[in-house]
Parts: C-alpha cells; structure tokens; sequence
C-alpha cells in the first residue's frame, strides 16, 4: 500500500542534494543530507548525518530538474511534514515558493 501519513504541521529544511529522480507518475524526489530541519517553527537538533526526502508533485509545484543536479547544492525547503508508508518522513512543497536553491550556502 502506498500513502502517507499527513502530521498537519510545517517543516523546513536546509540541506546538500545527495541524489534526485522524477518517477513515471511526475513526482520528483529529493533525497538531501541535512544541514538543518525546523518543524512549525521549533529547530530540531541534529546529531549526526541525517537525511530527509522532498516529493515534488511536478504537476502542481513546478521546478526546474536542473535544480538539483549540481554536485554539493544546497536546497530550502519547506512545506507539509509527512510520515510515507514506505516507511521514512518526508518534506511534500505545496507551492513553487518552497523550494529553492540557497546558492550563499553551497558547499565549498
């Protein structure tokens, strides 16, 4: 079964690309190695490495593919935060605004 578990709260992460792909069905993921994650507002600590996944439905947040296909990019995102039944929380934008390239931030 495939669906996701809607927590009606915000979430907003900084993070480096570490890899993306649009499947058949346009959704475009975004698996990013975090640099920072706040939900409603309220920063999360990070210990560690961690990651989180974006699904983009293209058909309703469009993006440019391009985005997200230079090395060591660094990407915000924001929008709602979900729990996939795949099994990992991801970050689904609602808006062409909540994703974006945060260039003053790439890595060296």
């Amino acid at each position: 079964l495939h669906g996701w578990k809607d927590y009606q709260l915000r979430a907003e992460a900084r993070g480096i690309v570490v890899q993306h792909g649009v499947s058949s069905d346009r959704f475009l993921t975004v698996d990013l190695r975090l640099n920072s994650l706040e939900i409603n507002g309220a920063s999360i600590p990070l210990s560690d490495c961690k990651f989180i996944r974006l699904e983009i439905f293209l058909g309703k947040v469009p993006v440019e593919k391009s985005m997200f296909a230079e090395k060591d990019a660094v990407i915000v995102a924001k929008g709602k935060f979900v729990w996939d039944t795949d099994g990992w929380f991801e970050i689904h934008p609602q808006d062409r605004s909540d994703v974006r390239r945060d260039s003053k931030l790439d890595a060296p």
